[in-house]
């Protein structure tokens, strides 16, 4: 596997299309982990380089909520690109790419949970994985949920059970 990430995001490359492209030519699953706001832009490659996986990050399940947490992030945008590209690969009638959510859960949005699982169900994406906030600086303990465990395992199983109902794979951290 290729993993197209790290700190930052790899769809503003001036080369991400051609990097896909390389590893296509080798025996290699293709990923990458983006904030969505290119997917128009790479649309195409994801299919003609058979990109297997992808994730969003998105923290919010609202315009709003998503917008404070990652600035300059439409959710908007996102939604819609997403659809376009869950149609394609239905029209298409393919297992890949998989698609995710990836949430990073704080005092601030972890409401939202159970609303981003429906979010991903009504878009037709694939996953929501739940990953902690880690605070690197004082400024965001507020925004930490430990010591919560009663209320996160509520949110928690409320969003199971709209995965349960909805297909929706969730993946949560310990």
């Amino acid at each position: 596997e290729v993993t197209l990430m790290g700190w930052g995001e790899p769809t503003i490359h001036p080369h991400f299309n051609e990097m896909l492209e390389i590893i296509d030519r080798h025996d290699a699953r293709k990923y990458f982990c983006c904030n969505g706001m290119n997917l128009k832009k790479i649309r195409e490659s994801i299919f003609k380089y058979n990109v297997d996986v992808f994730a969003v990050s998105v923290d919010g399940a609202t315009y709003e909520t998503n917008a404070r947490i990652r600035r300059g992030s439409d959710l908007n945008v996102i939604t819609e690109d997403l659809k376009s590209i869950v149609e394609e690969r239905n029209r298409r009638n393919l297992k890949y790419p998989w698609i995710n959510f990836v949430f990073c859960a704080m005092e601030s949005n972890i409401r939202e949970l159970p609303d981003l699982v429906k979010l991903a169900a009504e878009i037709g994406i694939d996953e929501v994985k739940v990953v902690y906030l880690t605070a690197f600086n004082e400024e965001l303990l507020h925004e930490t949920l430990w010591g919560k465990e009663s209320f996160i395992q509520e949110v928690f199983s409320e969003a199971v059970s709209v995965g349960d109902e909805t297909g929706i794979v969730l993946k949560l951290p310990h």
